[in-house]
């Protein structure tokens, strides 16, 4: 019998080498060691990677939280707001008042750039002054101690143009230079201590009022504000987004609350008060309809203050109307003064309604060193008037200023609710 003359290869073996006997594992084994299928996974994988690491890149961070622990520091940076895109107010661009406001923070940002402390700046006094009708704030302030006096005041200058086309310096600048706002002096700056202190009158315990307006939609700024140990006056806007809810944490907090009325202003419809306006153009019986009906939303105000209105507020007849309809439901009125051509004082005392009117916007410039600026306006506003209103805004840096306010403001300085301050 002939013999094999070479061995047989076990089951197994001779399966692996029969492409016929091969499994379909074993098959796609084949495939995918080739060089083509390798060079396609490859691709893959780097195109995978590619895309995680720029989604990694192009992701925002968490926001971060909007109340934070302040430290000394009063020009303290102020955390990044997600403030809703909606218009709240005028523009007050054109008005000599906001003017002031951006030679105030031209002024901040020449002391940073010239590397000044902040903290030397002193606001010596502030009065409220008028050209052609229109008010303003003149301040005196003190710098001493600066070492290289042409380069802040070159600085200034450069910073005034960029804010205040109008603006420029005089003045020799070795001990005094002042700004002037298109002819109009608004400050005088003393480089050195020669400036007598200023004499106030004599008043008893100087009362300030913060207001804060478009109460109703950031219900996490409103929440940090009334932890501060401050007795802010709320006003909310009929229609927030989360009226109801503002309403109630006021309430339980114990604040005084009023309505922030909206009325027409002079850019509409450019500029768009929100439902429920007054418009000059209503009949007074749609004026009377439409204030019951947004009045209503806003449960237990004491008051109410206009939310824009620089054309309403100028018109007599509209007043009357809106002014006797407060007064129908037990309110006071606050005169925003978005226009130095209100109404509001003379139709308010021919009715008889208790009236008050705000001296200082506190945050059309929305950075913490100006907002805390205008505080120590309304400051001393007060202890030259015996009292001061001032208006800021729903906003995350005007929170961060008022923490930072809060523990270095003028101890002599009473700040209460409107409702403890006298009508005018």
């Amino acid at each position: 019998m002939t013999q094999d003359l070479e061995p047989r290869e076990s089951g197994t073996t001779a399966q692996t080498k029969d492409p016929e006997n091969k499994t379909g594992l074993d098959r796609l084994k084949d495939r995918l060691y080739r060089p083509g299928p390798l060079v396609v996974i490859f691709g893959l994988v780097m195109v995978v990677l590619a895309l995680v690491i720029a989604f990694l890149i192009t992701s925002e961070p968490p926001a971060p939280r909007i109340v934070q622990k302040a430290e000394n520091n009063v020009l303290q940076a102020a955390p990044p707001s997600s403030e809703p895109h909606r218009v709240y107010e005028e523009t007050f661009g054109h008005v000599l008042e906001e003017q002031v406001k951006q030679a105030d923070f031209a002024l901040l940002e020449a002391l940073r750039k010239t590397g000044i402390d902040m903290q030397r700046l002193e606001l010596s006094d502030v009065r409220i002054k008028e050209d052609n009708g229109r008010r303003y704030h003149y301040q005196e302030l003190r710098i001493p101690g600066i070492r290289n006096r042409d380069k802040f005041l070159l600085t200034l200058q450069e910073c005034l143009a960029k804010r205040v086309p109008g603006a420029f310096l005089a003045g020799d600048g070795s001990k005094v230079v002042n700004i002037d706002i298109d002819k109009v002096r608004t400050h005088s700056i003393y480089l050195d201590r020669s400036l007598p202190a200023p004499v106030y009158p004599a008043v008893k315990g100087p009362k300030l009022v913060i207001v804060i307006d478009d109460v109703g939609e950031n219900l996490a700024v409103l929440k940090g504000l009334l932890k501060l140990n401050l007795p802010l006056v709320y006003a909310v806007w009929p229609m927030g987004s989360h009226t109801t809810e503002s309403v109630r944490l006021i309430h339980k907090a114990e604040h005084d609350l009023i309505i922030h009325y909206p009325m027409e202003p002079k850019a509409y419809p450019k500029v768009d008060p929100g439902p429920g306006a007054l418009f000059t153009s209503m009949k007074a019986g749609k004026i009377r309809k439409t204030m019951e009906k947004y009045m209503a939303m806003v449960p237990g105000a004491i008051g109410a203050n206009n939310h824009m209105g620089s054309r309403f507020t100028e018109s007599g007849p509209g007043m009357r109307v809106a002014l006797s309809t407060f007064k129908k439901h037990g309110l006071f009125f606050l005169d925003s003064m978005t226009t130095p051509k209100s109404v509001a004082r003379s139709v308010a005392q021919k009715i008889k309604i208790p009236f008050y009117k705000r001296d200082v916007f506190l945050d059309n410039v929305k950075e913490v060193p100006a907002i805390i600026h205008q505080l120590r306006k309304a400051e001393r506003i007060a202890k030259r008037r015996g009292r001061a209103i001032a208006i800021g805004h729903n906003y995350a840096v005007t929170l961060s200023a008022l923490r930072q306010w809060a523990d270095l403001k003028d101890s002599s300085v009473l700040v209460l609710p409107l409702s403890r301050l006298q009508p005018e």
